[in-house]
């Protein structure tokens, strides 16, 4: 499971993830955005390995999943790093290409270089947002599971009520993240609750 480019699609719970935001897959003149983008690349690539996955769609392994989450807050704090700094350099850029043009120098430079930003940041903010999306439902998915669970051994009871809380507390801290835009943070939180979720489905397990 694996994307080359903007045709694939992350399936979870029936809703598919389009990254067909990632049009800047089809890769520009500008080589400093073409090496963030093959990171990007890579580390959604890494999130998708099959042994992370249980099922391919939307439950992840109870021993390796956690390292989806990691994988996809890697590149969501690299995706906001590059909104961050290009959305910085487009008012430089433009004083530039402004200062060359009353001095009557090219601006062929600049001017694509621009160009490559104004492509790269809807692009970039539109991955960042189907990132938390993705991890939001893979959160769900554990805490539905780990409220589902009947507790085997009623001396398990507390610990596995804990660690719900935990999860549930987690997960809103993600919701209110994803309402303020912070793509990476929510991930980050949307870890936890899906880490938690986990330790109480152990919990209720026992014998």
């Amino acid at each position: 499971m694996a994307i080359d480019g903007l045709d694939d699609a992350i399936k979870i719970n029936d809703c598919c993830f389009l990254f067909d935001s990632l049009d800047f897959y089809l890769k520009g003149e500008d080589r400093r955005i073409n090496r963030k983008i093959d990171r990007i690349i890579g580390l959604i690539n890494a999130s998708l390995n099959d042994k992370y996955w249980e099922d391919n769609i939307s439950r992840l392994d109870a021993r390796l999943g956690r390292k989806v989450f990691q994988k996809e807050l890697a590149a969501a704090v690299s995706l906001e790093a590059q909104v961050k700094m290009l959305s910085k350099q487009i008012s430089a850029l433009e004083r530039i290409i402004e200062r060359k043009e009353n001095q009557g120098r090219p601006t062929d430079a600049e001017e694509a270089r621009l160009a490559a930003i104004h492509n790269a940041l809807p692009a970039f903010q539109e991955v960042l947002e189907d990132l938390a999306q993705t991890d939001k439902v893979l959160a769900e998915v554990a805490l539905g599971d780990a409220r589902d669970m009947t507790v085997n051994n009623p001396k398990f009871e507390k610990a596995y009520n804990r660690y719900l809380d935990r999860a549930e507390q987690q997960m809103n801290k993600a919701m209110a993240a994803l309402e303020d835009g912070k793509s990476a943070r929510a991930i980050k939180y949307f870890k936890n609750a899906w880490y938690y979720a986990q330790k109480a489905i152990r919990y209720a397990s026992r014998n």
